[in-house]
């Protein structure tokens, strides 16, 4: 897999492995590639950091390959379309049959292998693996089955959050197509024979809710290794042979088995709450997309920011195999924006007509004023006749601020908007200037930019902006914000007003705190008696932010130094683990059996975790230990979860350890922490870890 690792992760939470690194585009200096052409088929061979030893000739229809110990290698076969700038179901039929002797010993896949541009996306048929075999990490990117070629296939996908790809660092989905049984054995000469029927399989992925309409870039047939040996010959590559004639069969987990109506027992085709996740939603250019606390009805939004154009919004998830061409559909969400006195929105179809022009068609309109909740849809929206490649995205004509959508839904023609089962809005918290569901120093910038257009005549009062509640918009409120923020007051019945919008449960005024954190450690100091307090934290991927503070119950904590450090983890282990370690001799025992259990790996993307992890142990001398002890907590969060953590406090029985904000790009599913105290600090061995969500926390959906 291109710009991914496959990596075997098994536990409670997680029962597969996800590839987070393989070929890129352009491969890098350490890796070796090679690639060209060959009587008239594509080849290609890659091998991650040069490790090991990997042997590839290529021939015409064929390729022997053999590899041991290597980290991740690729040895590919196949053809490359992307001059032609087709959809697949303009190739007619694509189908291959193959003829090949492979002996994986370890962690081995192949198949077949692509991508498709326009939407960008990327697809595994997987036709056999060695002792493992990919699966998807959650119930919810499990599709459904599908037969084809005569086999059973399990079809999921996974999203690749700002990943490297075909066309630079993008987000995508990868959707996998991956036989019930193997074709093969670990460990074992396997000869097989067989087809695999890529236009249906297309179709398969499709009717499941999947979208490969966009231009077909490859088809490769694959044999990849991920830190493993094996060896493998093919000797027949043949395309135009092995379609599978019989008729579509598909076992949807989620949706109803007719393929032209893919929907609900109340007609919805798709629905977003935004609750825990964006989904599969992406932004049109390079604008932000992410989840927000403020909400329509009470759970989570998409807010939408960063956009230099009116015409950049979010596009709309759809899958074309659900929506046809000449069909009426409903279609709709509700929106919002805080910035000016009102704006135009609209969802726009853009379409292909029968010349191959793009053309762009409203399908609904609606003005939204500051700070209001807004219908946006049409429930008998008919799709243009000859229409191919339709999208549908929102956009603001005259508008290129940012705004929030909630509730989006796409349906059968006549059903309601989906809004419509949500209660009434959620109140907006006054002094919520930006509407973000926090109040901060960035409300106050954003007051006096509605407050000085008010001056000018040029402006409406900005949202949430009587706050002394005069009924009257004016400096007065301004410094009301002010002394908010500075601690000096507090605004009438701000605490009714929080525990409907905020994860908050404080009365007293917010206390402006920025701490900065280096990408591999951070220090914090707390001591006897004193109150521990919930903060932001920045990284070098996240900017610091000024966010509410939250008083939390006192408790008594020794003084304390606190290190945090990605690292990997030993999957059948019982977590939080806790080790006290007193002398230099225990932090070399110890350091020598977690490198031994846990495998930390040095080509790891981030310099912070495992490099800094190996040094970290020179920090700690015989000196040091002479005045101080070290307790080390490990830590397994959610699979490729972005938290990031702080030490709130530690005493002889306990340690509290908080979620913070998101962690940018840091991705990781395990945190080593080091707490460094002093040597005479009682702590008892069965010292309990409690892990809980600060209520600043920035709420964003599960990764993957």
């Amino acid at each position: 897999m291109r710009s991914k690792i496959f990596s075997k992760v098994t536990g409670a939470a997680v029962s597969a492995a996800l590839l987070l690194s393989s070929v890129p585009f352009a491969a890098s200096a350490a890796d070796d590639q090679k690639l060209g052409k060959i009587g008239g088929f594509d080849y290609e061979m890659w091998n991650m950091n040069c490790a090991g030893e990997i042997e590839y000739e290529p021939g015409e229809s064929t390729f022997t390959c053999k590899w041991s110990n290597i980290d991740n290698c690729l040895a590919m076969m196949g053809r490359k379309y992307d001059t032609s700038k087709k959809n697949y179901y303009d190739f007619g039929r694509i189908s291959l049959t193959y003829d090949i002797d492979i002996t994986p010993q370890g962690n081995a896949t192949y198949g077949a292998y692509g991508w498709t541009r326009n939407p960008l996306s990327e697809y595994y048929i997987v036709e056999g693996w060695g002792n493992w075999r990919p699966c998807p990490d959650s119930k919810d990117h499990y599709a459904g089955s599908s037969t084809v070629n005569g086999h059973e296939y399990d079809v999921f996908r996974y999203y690749r959050y700002n990943q490297p790809s075909i066309m630079g660092t993008m987000s995508f989905p990868t959707y996998y197509c991956v036989r019930k049984e193997s074709a093969i054995e670990d460990n074992v000469l396997n000869q097989v024979t067989d087809s695999i029927d890529i236009t249906k399989h297309f179709k398969s992925m499709e009717a499941l809710g999947f979208d490969l309409s966009g231009e077909l870039y490859e088809t490769m047939f694959y044999v990849e290794g991920y830190r493993s040996s094996g060896s493998a010959q093919l000797k027949k590559l043949h395309f135009g042979s092995g379609m599978d004639t019989t008729p579509l069969k598909i076992d949807p987990r989620k949706y109803c088995e007719e393929v032209n109506a893919i929907a609900d027992a109340y007609g919805y085709i798709y629905k977003y709450d935004f609750d825990y996740s964006i989904y599969d939603w992406q932004p049109r250019v390079d604008e932000k997309l992410k989840l927000s606390q403020i909400s329509y009805k009470g759970g989570g939004s998409m807010s939408v920011s960063g956009r230099t154009s009116s015409w950049q919004g979010p596009v709309f998830p759809i899958s074309r195999s659900n929506l046809f061409a000449g069909d009426c559909y409903s279609i709709g969400a509700v929106v919002m924006q805080c910035e000016t006195e009102k704006a135009d929105f609209s969802i726009v179809c853009q379409y292909l007509d029968e010349n191959g022009q793009y053309q762009f068609e409203n399908v609904a309109e609606v003005k939204a004023y500051t700070g209001v909740w807004t219908d946006l849809s049409n429930t008998c929206y008919k799709i243009p006749e000859n229409a191919r490649n339709f999208s549908f995205f929102i956009e603001t004509p005259d508008y290129v601020g940012d705004f929030y959508v909630d509730s989006a839904y796409t349906a059968l023609d006549g059903v309601e908007a989906y809004a419509r089962f949500a209660p009434d809005p959620v109140p907006t918290l006054r002094g919520d200037i930006n509407c973000d569901g926090l109040i901060d120093v960035f409300d106050l910038a954003s007051f006096r930019k509605g407050l000085l257009g008010m001056i000018s005549g040029k402006g409406k009062a900005p949202a949430n902006s009587d706050i002394n509640e005069d009924g009257m918009i004016n400096v007065a409120d301004l410094v009301c914000l002010q002394r908010y923020l500075l601690g000096a007051e507090k605004f009438p019945d701000t605490a009714a007003e929080t525990t409907t919008t905020t994860t908050s449960t404080t009365t007293t005024p917010p206390t402006t705190t920025t701490t900065t954190t280096s990408a591999s450690s951070t220090t914090f100091k707390t001591t006897e008696k004193k109150t521990s307090t919930t903060t932001s934290q920045s990284t070098t991927t996240t900017p610091a932010a000024t966010t509410t503070t939250t008083t939390t119950a006192e408790k008594d904590s020794y003084e304390f130094n606190a290190q945090y450090i990605n690292t990997n983890g030993e999957y059948d282990s019982t977590y939080p683990m806790t080790t006290i370690i007193t002398n230099r001799d225990e932090l070399d025992s110890y350091m020598t059996d977690y490198m031994e259990s846990l495998r930390i790996n040095p080509l790891f993307s981030y310099s912070f975790d495992a490099e800094t992890f190996l040094k970290n142990s020179d920090n700690y001398t015989d000196e040091w230990f002479s005045s101080n002890k070290l307790v080390v907590v490990l830590l397994r969060e959610a699979f490729l979860a972005r938290d990031i953590h702080k030490v709130a406090y530690i005493n002889k029985d306990e340690v509290g350890i908080e979620r913070l904000k998101n962690g940018g790009d840091m991705v990781c599913s395990y945190w080593h922490i080091f707490i460094e105290v002093d040597k005479d600090a009682e702590i008892n061995d069965d010292l309990k870890v409690s892990v809980t969500d600060s209520p600043d926390m920035d709420l964003r959906y599960p990764f993957g």
